[in-house]
């Protein structure tokens, strides 16, 4: 069944229409072309070991098969089945995520975030937040606000003192501005992009994040100090217990230092239960993970093993063990991972977009400019708190919001999408209107996603030519489950005819049972042999022959003749063999008794005749359907192939 289903995967169908392009062979009417054929054969004649199958003839012969079972299953409505519509569908949509990306982005990308993760940022920054739907008013408002605290800072007023005066992030009145270390994908992407191309000790220009516009200051950067694995013991702190903690964590310090172990202490004295029970291990981490105290004494140990001394955090009072550093890994051990969190961080927009950019270049899109004017009336309070959607109120609005290339939208699909997206605009006129827009972009370019998936077979020959290959793959397995593989097998009576019909292919070879030694010196296989031929036990001879060091192991096997796991130069025979060099060992086989060879009972043999009654009724089928189905073979053509590729 294995070798079959194989066969199934590897044999494929893509019918190109080309000018020129001749038949090679008809089914029932339906053509197959020289360039199909030629596609199909030279994609698999190289998986092919038999050299006879590469021949014209034969691979003809196999793909006529082929063809056949496929007009069988259609005739018999098997792509009809709903079990198989599914199936073809949720292949279609996991298949379809490797043709919805724009891979030179996605590589320009990977390759950005791996050259910032070798490098660690120190930066400040000042926030004037604005809502990412603001009104123009406000945001010209926030936007002269930091441009003129920039200016205050170019001219060279300190950075910290005015992140503490004018900064809307509320942590600035405490830090400054100062968010400490931090690397890829530990800010949001605008932000990190800002700091990473804003030279050491310079203030970067105004940007945008959805909290408002900020501007940074970038303070130091330093190579990237990877990941660490540490364990650790900590003592919890309050006001009333600072002394007794401290002597607490000296006390262990000093066990520590004469050598009692670390994952025992921690178990038992440890305040961090989560981490107690572990022995103290934490998960690795990186910078910016761990409060600033415990970082930086996690990274400063050098050696595997190494403990810090006690230090303090704002939890309470800890010592640090090394398990394993782990250093920035190279750029192709990295990429996967980077891939994976690019393609989940707001920066896989920039993928998006390039992609929806190319793709709208296929087709002839026409937007209508009046429809944000049009629904203007429809987005109020009258609608949404009421009982009334625009869905509902549009639903027969037919009047066109969009067109792809012969594809119309209708106002009725656009109030849908704002329904189905919960859209709940109310307020001034310039918020709804704005609202209106965006959403109308975003329809925009669902709507022309959803059109390049329906016609992809048709644009991308590869995903056209992958899908064919596992619509027919599947609905032939199907096909030959049916006709084949499960009536062979629920076909009791007709097992036990063809076994009957061919008892004397069935039958046991001369068989027995034998000891075999294995032995890894010349000189003990002959002092095994001698013990064997004295009637010794197994175990008496291994206590002789093992007494320094083990030189013989010994295995029981049931054999037939000409066993293809023994060595050649053994025949089977009753007694002890010879001493047999095989490869680095030497073997000595003891055979005590020889059955005499006898036909095979049913039961024995039964998974050799289901295979064997198996391949039988497929035979047969494979003649029935070459009388059901006409094929017609085009002689010239198969010639000049023989010609090509013979």
């Amino acid at each position: 069944m294995k070798k079959i289903l194989l066969l199934l995967t590897f044999i494929s169908v893509f019918i190109v229409n080309a000018q020129d392009d001749p038949t090679v062979f008809t089914v029932n009417g339906k053509a197959i072309k020289n360039s199909e054929f030629e596609r199909v054969y030279k994609k698999n004649i190289d998986l092919v070991q038999d050299k006879d199958q590469k021949k014209i003839d034969n691979y003809l012969d196999l793909y006529i098969k082929y063809q056949l079972k496929l007009q069988e299953a259609y005739a018999e409505g098997l792509d009809k089945d709903p079990q198989y519509q599914r199936e073809l569908a949720q292949y279609r949509k996991d298949l379809m995520k490797n043709y919805l990306t724009d891979a030179t982005v996605t590589n320009k990308l990977i390759q950005e975030a791996y050259d910032r993760s070798l490098k660690e940022i120190n930066a400040s920054h000042i926030l004037v937040r604005l809502a990412p739907d603001a009104l123009p008013k406000d945001t010209l408002a926030a936007y002269n606000k930091i441009d003129t605290i920039r200016k205050k800072a170019l001219a060279g007023a300190n950075f910290e003192d005015l992140a503490k005066q004018y900064s809307e992030d509320p942590s600035a009145k405490n830090n400054g501005g100062n968010l400490g270390y931090f690397t890829v994908f530990q800010m949001v992407y605008p932000f990190e992009t800002a700091v990473y191309t804003t030279p050491k000790g310079k203030i970067s220009s105004i940007f945008r994040t959805r909290f408002g516009y900020h501007i940074a200051k970038v303070n130091d950067v330093r190579p990237a100090h990877g990941e660490v694995e540490v364990a650790h013991i900590m003592i919890a702190t309050n006001k009333k217990n600072e002394k007794e903690a401290k002597e607490k964590i000296d006390k262990i310090y000093t066990q520590l230092k004469n050598g009692v172990d670390f994952a025992t202490l921690a178990k038992r004295l440890s305040d961090d239960k989560s981490s107690a029970v572990k022995g103290g291990r934490l998960a690795r981490f990186g910078i910016n993970k761990m409060v600033p105290s415990f970082e930086k004494e996690a990274f400063a140990l050098q050696h595997e093993n190494e403990f810090s001394k006690p230090f303090k955090s704002p939890y309470g009072w800890h010592i640090v063990k090394l398990i394993h550093k782990f250093p920035v890994p190279s750029y192709d051990e990295a990429k996967s991972a980077l891939k994976y969190r690019i393609t989940n961080d707001v920066r896989s927009k920039l993928i998006t977009d390039s992609f929806l950019k190319k793709i709208e270049q296929q087709y002839t899109i026409t937007r209508n400019a009046n429809i944000i004017k049009d629904f203007e009336p429809f987005i109020d309070a009258k609608y949404f708190l009421g009982k009334w959607m625009p869905s509902e109120v549009l639903k027969n609005d037919k009047r066109t919001a969009l067109t792809i290339n012969d594809n119309v939208k209708t106002y009725a699909d656009f109030a849908n999408y704002l329904q189905r997206n919960q859209i709940n605009a109310r307020g001034r006129k310039q918020a709804v209107k704005s609202m209106l827009a965006k959403q109308y972009v975003s329809f925009v370019n669902d709507a022309v996603m959803n059109y390049y998936k329906a016609h992809l077979e048709e644009t991308n020959p590869d995903f056209a030519h992958t899908m064919q290959e596992y619509r027919d793959g599947v609905l032939l397995f199907n096909l030959m489950n049916k006709a084949v593989w499960d009536k062979a097998t629920k076909d009791t009576l007709g097992l036990k005819a063809y076994y009957e019909n061919h008892k004397n292919k069935y039958v046991w070879k001369k068989r027995a049972t034998i000891v075999l030694a294995t032995v890894t010196n010349k000189a003990k296989a002959k002092q095994v042999r001698k013990l064997l031929k004295a009637g010794k036990s197994e175990k008496e001879i291994a206590e002789v022959v093992n007494k320094d060091k083990i030189y013989v192991l010994f295995s029981q096997k049931k054999i037939e003749e000409g066993a293809k796991n023994l060595p050649k130069a053994y025949k089977l025979k009753k007694g002890v063999s010879k001493v047999i060099k095989d490869n680095a060992n030497y073997i000595v086989i003891k055979t005590a008794e020889i059955k005499p060879s006898e036909p095979k009972d049913f039961e024995s043999c039964k998974g050799q005749v289901t295979n064997e009654y198996q391949n039988q009724l497929e035979k047969d089928w494979l003649t029935s359907l070459k009388n059901k189905y006409k094929v017609i073979v085009n002689q010239p053509v198969i010639d000049a192939l023989k010609k090509k590729y013979e």
